[in-house]
């Protein structure tokens, strides 16, 4: 009997993202290091879009005004991203770029899946028109760029974030043998503490020419607060290295096991794309983790601020950010945003570029974006 064509679909995308695992996991044992490390500052093509890695000099300082818990220790790094576009749009002047800052638990996977191009969200969007910048923000274990985990902090990272939209506008950052496009506008788009990042740096340097807030409101739920909680607990009495029994100290997950990853961050995700983010999820630095409520307080009180257009999208099952936090946060929190969108998307949770209603949320996203001119 055939298949019918929409199961064929679906199981076929199931057998391409457990090939895409199985792959991946194959690579990573054969050669001792991760994809991205085997593919650091060497530019990709696929399709119609290229895919440049690109590295930012920056300071780890904090100018905001919110303090933190532990400074940050005020010296020079580099901060990996990758660059995805059209490859008629990565020229010498561009247009326009879209920022995006990941959250807690994460690294740039969350938006640039590169084992499962039907989850790569950067790669979809470039097919659309639109040019990406995918950061892994500065203590990311993906790297190794930061001797200890205390010595940087979330408002920190929203001061870094500006530094990279003025070196994005300067063409003042590096990638081999690439020409470095020099972009017109800068959008902000941050997810979960990403999310909260971007108010921050939006708020204080008014570094975007528009915002988009991505699963996180001023009204975490209490499983949130109780995940941040143990973070910091652990951060405070069982510190870990970044990356199992190496790397930097001062480090904690962002939910103790996976299964408590899970309970937050999934709702309908197809359990090989589960499987590979489980294996892909990361430790958070100490000083993100122990400047989280600074952070948020913060922006519940400077998001008025924000005198750009601002997109506030969500899931109806995001456990970490529920109803009815995002409707009382579009009700209060942009006052001044000149023109302001809100989305719930039904039956997606956190986890918002990785479950089954993906392609709904880069179609909302790439008419966002091309409404704002990006």
């Amino acid at each position: 009997m055939p298949i019918p064509t929409s199961r064929a679909r679906r199981w076929g995308a199931t057998l391409r993202i457990a090939l895409a695992g199985a792959l991946t996991a194959t690579a990573v044992a054969a050669l001792g290091s991760s994809p991205a490390t085997a593919a650091a500052n060497r530019p990709a093509v696929v399709g119609s879009a290229v895919d440049i890695p690109v590295r930012f000099t920056v300071v780890n300082r904090n100018t905001t005004g919110i303090p933190c818990q532990n400074e940050p220790d005020g010296q020079t790094y580099t901060v990996h991203a990758n660059l995805v576009g059209p490859r008629d749009l990565i020229r010498a002047s561009s247009p326009a770029v879209t920022m995006y800052l990941h959250g807690l638990g994460y690294s740039s996977f969350f938006f640039h899946l590169t084992e499962v191009p039907e989850y790569d969200y950067a790669l979809k969007q470039a097919t659309q028109g639109h040019v990406s910048l995918v950061v892994d923000r500065l203590g990311n274990p993906a790297h190794d760029d930061l001797p200890d985990g205390l010595a940087t902090c979330l408002p920190a990272q929203a001061d870094i974030a500006d530094q990279i939209a003025d070196a994005l506008r300067a063409g003042n950052y590096k990638a081999a043998g690439n020409v470095l496009p020099r972009f017109g506008r800068v959008i902000l788009a941050g997810h979960s503490a990403g999310g909260l990042i971007a108010e921050i740096t939006q708020a204080v340097f008014a570094s975007a020419e528009a915002v988009a807030v991505i699963g996180y409101t001023h009204y975490p739920s209490t499983l949130a607060l109780q995940t941040l909680s143990a973070s910091g607990q652990d951060c405070l009495t069982a510190p870990q290295h970044a990356r199992g029994d190496s790397g930097a100290p001062n480090y904690a997950p962002f939910g103790r096991t996976d299964a408590e990853f899970a309970a937050a961050h999934f709702y309908d995700l197809e359990p090989a794309v589960a499987e590979i983010v489980l294996r892909k999820r990361n430790r958070d630095a100490c000083g993100d983790l122990l400047s989280a409520t600074q952070g948020y307080l913060a922006t519940n009180l400077m998001t008025p601020a924000i005198t750009v257009p601002t997109l506030l999208i969500l899931g109806t099952q995001d456990a970490l950010f529920p109803p009815p936090g995002p409707e009382l946060q579009v009700q209060t929190a942009y006052p001044q945003a000149p023109r302001l969108s809100f989305v719930q998307l039904e039956g997606t949770g956190h986890a918002i570029t990785l479950g089954r209603t993906a392609e709904k949320f880069r179609s909302i996203m790439a008419q966002w974006l091309a409404e704002n001119q990006a």
